[in-house]
């Protein structure tokens, strides 16, 4: 008798264990170099870029929660965790956005913003505070800005 295929969902949810401090769901199954996880995900119409197309975790874990990712958004995480693939910990930004915050977690010192960074800020549909926690300024900081009152000049 042949063997019933298992669903994305059944196979995807095998292949993390949960963090209890972090609340990390951490990819046990194959990773990238990069050190982000991956799923080959056979024929199924929310993935339909190719059949038997190898997927990003992080992606296939949004699709299975969320929905289908729109056009040009990526899928970035709240904890940093290249292997984490919870849904809670995920959201979806532009690429500006996902530059704009990997860049400030690469800064050591104060925060200060260049001109093109606070325009990504200003247009960004992304919460005050979502933003804030990202790039590790305050709430305020961000509402500030985006209201003008500081960066005036740009």
């Amino acid at each position: 008798m042949p063997r019933k295929a298992k669903t994305v969902e059944e196979r995807f949810h095998k292949k993390y264990v949960v963090d209890e401090e972090t609340g990390c769901w951490n990819w046990t199954d194959s990773l990238k170099p990069s050190g982000y996880g991956y799923l080959t995900v056979g024929n199924d119409s929310r993935f339909p870029e190719t059949a038997n197309h190898r997927h990003g975790a992080n992606r296939v874990s949004w699709i299975l929660h969320n929905g289908a990712i729109p056009e040009d958004m990526w899928v970035c995480l709240d904890c940093d965790n290249k292997a984490c693939v919870n849904p809670n910990h995920l959201f979806l930004a532009t690429k500006e956005e996902r530059m704009l915050i990997k860049s400030q977690r690469l800064r050591n010192s104060q925060t200060q913003f260049n001109d093109q960074e606070v325009e990504i800020i200003r247009n960004s549909k992304l919460s005050n505070a979502r933003l804030a926690k990202m790039l590790g300024v305050t709430t305020q900081n961000t509402r500030h800005l985006r209201q003008g009152y500081t960066y005036r000049n740009v």
